[in-house]
């Protein structure tokens, strides 16, 4: 997402929330080495004045984001492992049609 873009996805949040644009914005964001780098804190604080940066220790997600992990992970695991049936499905039905070779599509 640019500069411009996520700037302006923020503004549309903060004004439906009936905030005006000069509110502050807490980001949390994991221990990630380029996340907490002088040269992107700097970015963010020239870039986007409003928004405070919060490192939050590694393991944090389950408290920090309890829908992302009770919800959206699992979520996120069953259709993994429907793509990896669906790819396994394919790979046994060209074995058993006897092609020499397995190819794949997608």
């Amino acid at each position: 997402m640019s500069t411009r873009s996520s700037h302006l996805t923020l503004n549309r949040g903060r004004k439906a929330a009936g905030c005006p644009p000069s509110q502050e914005t807490i980001w949390m964001l994991d221990v990630w080495s380029v996340q907490h780098s002088e040269k992107f804190c700097a970015w963010m604080k020239s870039t986007h004045p409003t928004i405070i940066l919060n490192v939050v220790p590694g393991g944090y997600t389950p408290v920090g984001q309890p829908c992302d992990v009770g919800m959206q992970c699992p979520f996120k695991l069953s259709v993994e492992k429907s793509d990896q049936e669906d790819v396994f499905k394919e790979a046994i039905d060209q074995i058993h049609s006897g092609n020499g070779t397995i190819t794949f599509d997608n």
